[in-house]
């Protein structure tokens, strides 16, 4: 049983056209044992509870709610890079269950944490651990973020199908990430920039802007980072490929990981350890989904991907269902690691029928049901859970040895 803080994906204009978008989200889980007597109550607090005695800003029993959560009308700010940088309670709001005869706490008090360190924090835990047995957030379409503005109805409308995050790359990472899915374009007849990272064939920004931002990552922390460039759109021939690998080993060459024969049976201690990289500082993984420009000398062997194509959440669910069951009745190194695309996916009669107004509630919708591993990744609470069950998966690994 536990609760926790998300922000809810969803962004519209009301009918008085306030802007309404980034509410706090209040998740509940592990209480459907309890019976509909059950005396449970989820409080909001603005500042912690823990070893306090103060009254919630907010305060409901869980019976009340179908769906194990509840959209608050708070709207969170958008944070600056250095609100972001130390990882501590973002905003002012902690959520906890409670008994609701006497207010006892059922359950610790959570905050909407930055985990810009998470690895590093656990270090002496994770170093025996493969980097293919972690399970690691990825952000879907990583550097197709924006936040919603309001904007008109024809531009939210086609933004609503391209973007599928808020955050930027730098502040995906700052939240606990380590996978960014990378789509590259080349376009040297219309800019300046030669290379875009873009979302099919929308050009969300250009590839020196990512960079910059994982760089600031990689130099002010110990992470590892996976750059996974998932797809190239538009013609790719040799020294397109050959440019943009020069590309990444300048600007990411003092991280850059080699997969040294062992790939992803690395430990993260191999990782850390790696002396011909700069101490003190980040290291990256790279993936290359070309199959004849992946040098096995620098990038990593692709990854087993699932993807349902599903529009509807129960199809979706019955699909991963489906998909965990074949990993896990897989022998070997095959599926390991692997990777789920656990997001709903809109079709052309989806947009032409406007079922869902885009991604945003798209994502809404999928993370109520099953927890999504890539749009929208802060209505979720995967990087706790994947934080703790690596914590799991480490303390099983001593207890065997």
């Amino acid at each position: 049983m536990g609760a926790y803080l998300a922000i809810n994906s969803m962004g519209f204009v009301d009918e008085n056209e306030n802007l309404i978008h980034r509410r706090l989200e209040v998740n509940w889980y592990g209480t459907d044992d309890l019976g509909p007597d059950s005396n449970v109550w989820v409080n909001v607090y603005d500042q912690s509870p823990e070893g306090t005695t103060i009254e919630p800003i907010l305060s409901a029993p869980i019976n009340g709610f179908t769906n194990h959560h509840n959209v608050t009308d708070i709207m969170l700010p958008i944070v600056t890079d250095e609100e972001m940088r130390v990882s501590q309670c973002i905003f002012p709001f902690w959520v906890q269950l409670v008994d609701g005869t006497n207010q006892d706490p059922l359950t610790s008090p959570r905050c909407l944490r930055s985990q810009p360190s998470w690895m590093m924090d656990h270090k002496e835990a994770f170093a025996d651990l493969a980097i293919g047995d972690l399970m690691l957030i990825a952000s879907h379409d990583a550097a197709s973020y924006r936040y919603y503005s309001g904007e008109d109805e024809l531009t939210e409308l086609i933004a609503g199908q391209i973007y599928t995050q808020e955050e930027s790359l730098l502040h995906q990472l700052i939240w606990g990430v380590r996978f960014l899915d990378i789509r590259v374009a080349h376009y040297p007849e219309f800019t300046d920039e030669q290379f875009w990272l873009v979302h099919s064939v929308a050009l969300v920004r250009s590839l020196r802007e990512g960079i910059e931002q994982v760089q600031k990552f990689m130099r002010n922390t110990e992470e590892i980072v996976i750059w996974d460039t998932h797809t190239f759109f538009r013609e790719w021939d040799d020294l397109v490929h050959e440019e943009y690998l020069q590309i990444l080993q300048e600007e990411f060459g003092s991280w850059w990981v080699r997969p040294s024969g062992k790939g992803w049976n690395l430990t993260l201690g191999d990782i850390w350890d790696q002396d011909v990289l700069v101490n003190g500082q980040g290291r990256m993984i790279f993936i290359n989904e070309d199959a004849d420009h992946a040098d096995p000398n620098l990038f990593f062997p692709n990854i087993p991907e699932f993807w349902g194509d599903k529009d509807e959440v129960e199809d979706l669910k019955v699909y991963l269902d489906s998909v965990v069951n074949v990993v896990e009745n897989t022998d070997g190194d095959v599926y390991r690691p692997w990777r789920p695309n656990c997001q709903l996916t809109g079709n052309v009669e989806d947009f032409l029928t406007q079922k869902y107004s885009g991604l945003r509630e798209m994502a809404d919708v999928d993370l109520t049901h099953v927890y999504s591993l890539h749009d929208y990744f802060l209505g979720t609470d995967m990087i706790q859970i994947a934080i703790d069950r690596n914590l799991n998966l480490a303390r099983q690994r001593k207890l065997n040895y």
